[in-house]
């Protein structure tokens, strides 16, 4: 059920994801999601951290539509271990370098919404939303 490049998709290691065609999950539902892609080696321990963060916040409720990512072994493409042969983990969103190293939570999410249009920032005020009065205070 592998990918012929290497990629080995959330999905299809069992754990409970969406549709494992990049282009599928590019346009879960009617909102593009950002297509994230974790780089790895075997036998690292930071990457297995960076895993269990990103897995973390992608089941999240806000980032349902981001939870199938790949993971790409830089051992299975030489251009890939020339580049971030000491820099992994890896995550890329859309492509991008997101971080090295270590995945900060709160980093990792404000990333997402950012890549995801139409994201709402908790907190933040819905654009024609009318904004919220205090008693008394005329309409």
């Amino acid at each position: 059920m592998g990918q012929s490049d290497g990629a080995i998709s959330r999905g299809e290691a069992g754990q409970g994801a969406g549709p494992s065609h990049p282009e599928a999950r590019r346009y879960a539902g009617s909102v593009p999601v950002p297509h994230i892609t974790l780089l790895t080696k075997p036998g690292c321990h930071l990457c297995d951290d960076a895993r269990a963060t990103l897995e973390s916040v992608l089941d999240e409720v806000e980032f349902a539509g981001a939870r199938d990512y790949d993971e790409l072994s830089i051992l299975d493409d030489p251009s890939l271990a020339d580049e971030y042969s000491e820099e992994i983990p890896v995550v890329l969103i859309d492509n991008r370098v997101h971080t090295i190293w270590r995945v900060e939570p709160e980093r990792l999410r404000t990333a997402l919404r950012a890549a995801t249009p139409g994201a709402a920032t908790p907190g933040a005020a819905t654009p024609g939303a009318a904004a919220p009065t205090s008693p008394g205070a005329p309409a």
